[in-house]
């Protein structure tokens, strides 16, 4: 049926970006353990140089500058690193999902209303533990943005899988472009020292850090 074809589509769609992102991912691995071990030797290294330079600076000055280079391009890596795997964590959610529920018709029925209510919140629950959990997002604010669509007129008794599976990539897009890189390629909000102060984890980040769709000034 239509609604069976929809399903697989999704499914084939998620597998395969699931499978792209994390040959990508295998790719950067190697790198980012290389780089993650020899991150704080190479740190130590440049303070070292910086603070016994003194009048022979000149002599260190090209070595310095090749450290610092290496340190922050480790950095970097990291980042991306962590930006992909949270994009797999999207990606392959609904896969993740669909089998948890797969004898909920409304899992069959992608169009149909996830009811009842208490339905609607295991699932919220599922999401929050498989992606929102790992984005370091709370899922309340998910929620008020799930409300303020113009699709869902009445919360939660009118959300569809189907349009609940675009809110969970939109609104997690929002989270990477504000923790890591738009599609521009710019820097997202969190500086590349905060990342560094809390060891690459977003868990550490202060409330202040974290991604706030209904309050954006947070920063």
């Amino acid at each position: 049926t239509g609604t069976n074809n929809e399903v697989r589509k999704t499914n084939e769609y998620n597998n395969a970006t699931a499978r792209s992102l994390e040959a990508i991912l295998d790719n950067l691995t190697i790198q980012n353990l290389h780089y993650r071990k020899i991150n704080k030797n190479l740190s130590a290294s440049l303070s070292f140089l910086n603070d016994t330079a003194n009048d022979t600076y000149s002599t260190f000055e090209n070595i310095v500058f090749d450290l610092d280079s290496k340190i922050h391009q480790g950095q970097i890596l990291l980042l991306k690193d962590l930006q992909i795997r949270m994009e797999i964590d999207v990606a392959s959610w609904r896969c993740l999902f669909n089998k948890a529920f797969n004898d909920q018709y409304w899992v069959q029925n992608p169009k149909q209303y996830i009811l009842p209510t208490s339905d609607f919140y295991e699932a919220l629950n599922y999401i929050d533990n498989i992606v929102f959990g790992k984005l370091c997002v709370d899922i309340k604010d998910f929620e008020l943005y799930i409300q303020e669509q113009p699709s869902v007129a009445k919360y939660p008794d009118e959300v569809t899988l189907s349009s609940l599976d675009t809110f969970v990539r939109d609104y997690s897009s929002l989270v990477i472009e504000f923790y890591y890189y738009d599609l521009f390629g710019e820097r997202g909000v969190i500086t590349t020292n905060e990342w560094v102060e809390v060891d690459f984890s977003c868990h550490k980040l202060a409330g202040n850090q974290r991604y706030s769709y209904i309050n954006p000034s947070s920063r």
